[in-house]
């Protein structure tokens, strides 16, 4: 296997655009996906060549862009060290955590159990030796007023956000083929082509970056330490096939498509998150299905049956796994974790600082901050009641089908009326829950949840806001200093909680009967 270095410099804003589910609002990816690197050098290709609609029959376009001869990573960010070598970051693991109160002591959640409130790290990391250093990409929100389709000119009071990443910044992959002639020949076609567009709204003011082959032609090798138990992390996007043929993020289909391949494992833990990948093809006029994937960052702690199968791993490590690799999905890591992170802290803290706070000065137009506060309030809501809706599912599978037998319907009622009628989180506990007759608080402790039991849970619950991947737009609202939002949230949680629990009980009782 041999790699090709690449560089992107964004020499515009760049608009990779994302799905966020966000009204008014088109998000950006944080990195160049391997399937935009993958489109920009096929349409050169065609164009350079006079392929047009026929591209397809090329021998060399249908090898290198079709059939995945080439494979193309996806690109992230990089930053200028004191010595002025480039470091090159990936996604931050999830499982590597920020102690809440005891700001940059990390603990890696793999290799430990946690004993005191953490928070999650965003943005890409590198870790040297015991220290987890971190950066993000630096981005902006434009403004915008639609435009009418028919005549071209602005919509009088409609406008829509666009993120950006920021000009001058540089981010790096590359691109691995098994035949070191495919690299030779694709260098050799590209190494005077650095003028590129790249993203959406390419016509207007987004999207021109200066693309150039940076590093030498190497055989790609690894070197993974063997261990009783070992990480595997997600570089990219994962997308993984259950055995009726549809992407999937369960933990079961993981492991067997894993033995499929001849690594024969037991996941002993997992932090994952997943998304979904919906890719617009220009050339077809038409969006590729909808697939769902493990997000860059998941990750697991694997013990094998017997020992580890080391060439196995360093094969997956070079090849990647599941579907579309040759497009930037499925990039993995072994071994990367280990259980002696202890810190964490900026790579470079003043330059990606003084863009937002420069955006926090940004003055803006009050119907764009109303907007963008409904947008925040809108997802936060969101997230809590599917949070209320997991934990509900979490407290079923801890009771075995027994839920009815521990608490009744009739006392989640009052509990429900209860946060109706709180006007503070301090109300609902000490003057509703704490005044619960004896028989009613041996229920709540009968009923198990993750960790300990109801009782215990509604009185400890704090509500986490939970924030959406575009953080340019919390420079301009934030909801954890909103206190009556804050409670709004946490009433939210309850009365969906509530709700679907009674739902449980009800379902439980049936499944007896």
């Amino acid at each position: 296997m041999y790699k090709l270095k690449y560089q992107i410099k964004a020499k515009a804003p760049l608009l990779i655009a994302k799905s966020s589910g966000e009204r008014n609002t088109v998000t950006t990816y944080e990195y160049i996906p391997g399937t935009s690197v993958l489109g920009m050098l096929a349409g050169r290709y065609i164009a350079k060549n006079k392929l047009n609609s026929k591209a397809h029959e090329n021998d060399i376009f249908f090898d290198w862009f079709l059939k995945g001869k080439l494979r193309f990573s996806n690109a992230y960010i990089t930053q200028k060290n004191e010595y002025n070598e480039d470091i090159e970051f990936i996604p931050i693991p999830f499982s590597i955590k920020e102690k809440k109160n005891k700001q940059s002591e990390t603990i890696e959640l793999l290799y430990s159990t946690p004993v005191v409130p953490l928070k999650m790290i965003r943005g890409f990391g590198v870790i040297e030796s015991t220290t987890f250093k971190k950066t993000s990409v630096s981005k902006s929100i434009n403004f915008h007023h639609e435009r009418d389709k028919d005549t071209g000119s602005s919509k009088k009071g409609i406008i829509f956000n666009y993120e950006s990443i920021d000009k001058d910044q540089v981010f790096k992959g590359e691109i691995s083929s098994d035949e070191k002639g495919n690299l030779e020949e694709i260098a050799k076609i590209f190494l005077n082509e650095s003028n590129f567009y790249i993203g959406r709204s390419r016509n207007s003011q987004y999207g021109e970056i200066e693309f150039s082959i940076c590093d030498i032609i190497e055989e790609l090798k690894t070197n993974i330490e063997d261990r009783a138990e070992i990480s595997l992390t997600f570089l990219s996007d994962v997308i993984i096939y259950n055995k009726n043929g549809f992407s999937t993020t369960d933990i079961k289909s993981l492991r067997e498509y894993l033995e499929e391949i001849g690594l024969n494992i037991k996941i002993e833990k997992a932090y994952l998150k997943k998304d979904f990948i919906e890719n617009y093809v220009s050339v077809w006029r038409l969006k590729k299905p909808s697939e769902t994937c493990f997000k860059a960052g998941s990750c697991f702690l694997l013990k094998p049956d017997n020992e580890l199968n080391m060439h196995k791993l360093q094969e997956l490590q070079l090849n990647g796994i599941g579907e579309r690799r040759a497009e930037g999905f499925g990039q993995v890591i072994f071994g990367l974790q280990k259980n002696d992170i202890s810190t964490v802290k900026p790579f470079s803290p003043s330059e990606t600082k003084i863009s937002e706070q420069e955006l926090k000065k940004e003055v803006i137009p009050e119907i764009t901050q109303k907007i963008i506060k409904k947008s925040i309030r809108e997802y936060s809501l969101r997230t809590i009641k599917l949070k209320a809706l997991e934990d509900v599912r979490t407290i079923e599978g801890k009771n075995n089908g027994k839920l009815n037998q521990r608490i009744k319907g009739s006392l989640v009622s009052r509990l429900e009326s209860f946060i109706k009628s709180a006007n503070s989180e301090s109300n609902f506990r000490e003057n509703y829950i704490k005044e619960l007759k004896d028989i009613a608080m041996e229920q709540l402790k009968e009923c198990k949840t993750d960790k300990s039991n109801l009782w215990d849970f509604i009185m400890s619950k704090e509500i986490e806001v939970l924030k959406a991947e575009n953080e340019t737009l919390y420079n301009y609202y934030e909801p954890e200093n909103d206190n009556e939002f804050k409670f709004t949230l946490y009433k939210t949680y309850f009365l969906t909680f509530f709700a679907n629990l009674r739902k449980a009980i009800k379902k439980s009782k049936q499944k007896i009967n």
